[in-house]
């Protein structure tokens, strides 16, 4: 129980530092900037992968490709969540990310053939119930208004979170951990190359966060 409780809590931590970040330092600049950056700083992890790994080229270019690509697909669904960050409160974003264990289930039974417990089931269901009260907010006139690009963010970055982590899990399967997580982040760090010279709104976020705010990237 104390285990599960960490995963929300550590998603809870990282909601609000993102928030704090956002609206204090980068003003509507620094999603990009964030994405970037964070996929680039993978190249630092890299030679400790390698290091700790056993053998990257024993697994197959199949699965290395799965790797490299659902490393690009986890900083896709983190760039959803920022934006959904950009416009809402933390507070309010971080129960959103309950969502993935939810979707996880479903992409479990299909990948994995994994099936739920009846309780399990019942929890997911309680979940939904719970976002769904969230998704709706009462104005100043007491209207009730649905925040439907919030729970469009949220079900995306949701869906591309439970996906990655269940590809990644069906392909570490067969292989040592490292040797399967170096590949993932090469892919994560190719995604942060392709994101610096194809995507220049992200391209021009980085370049200002780095020469106005040296102190943040530090």
């Amino acid at each position: 129980f104390a285990l599960a409780l960490i995963s929300p809590l550590l998603w809870g931590i990282v909601s609000h530092i993102d928030k704090f970040v956002l609206s204090k330092y980068l003003q509507r600049r620094g999603i990009g900037a964030l994405l970037i950056f964070s996929s680039l700083f993978s190249v630092v992890v890299l030679p400790f992968l390698y290091y700790l790994s056993t053998d990257i080229f024993s697994v197959a270019l199949i699965d290395v490709i799965g790797l490299m690509v659902v490393g690009g697909v986890s900083i896709v669904a983190v760039g959803l969540s920022l934006h959904a960050l950009e416009d809402n409160e933390a507070s309010v974003v971080a129960p959103f990310t309950q969502l993935v264990p939810i979707f996880g289930y479903f992409f479990g039974y299909l990948i994995l053939g994994e099936t739920l417990p009846n309780n399990q089931i019942i929890a997911s269901i309680i979940v939904i119930l719970g976002i769904a009260i969230l998704s709706f907010e009462f104005d100043e006139e007491k209207k009730i208004r649905f925040k439907r690009r919030l729970i469009l963010l949220m079900i995306g970055s949701g869906l591309l979170f439970a996906l990655y982590e269940t590809v990644f899990k069906n392909i570490t399967l067969n292989y040592a951990f490292f040797d399967a997580v170096f590949w993932q982040y090469l892919g994560l760090t190719l995604m942060g190359i392709y994101m610096f010279f194809f995507k220049k709104s992200y391209r021009e976020d980085f370049l200002f966060m780095l020469s106005t705010k040296k102190r943040i990237v530090s």
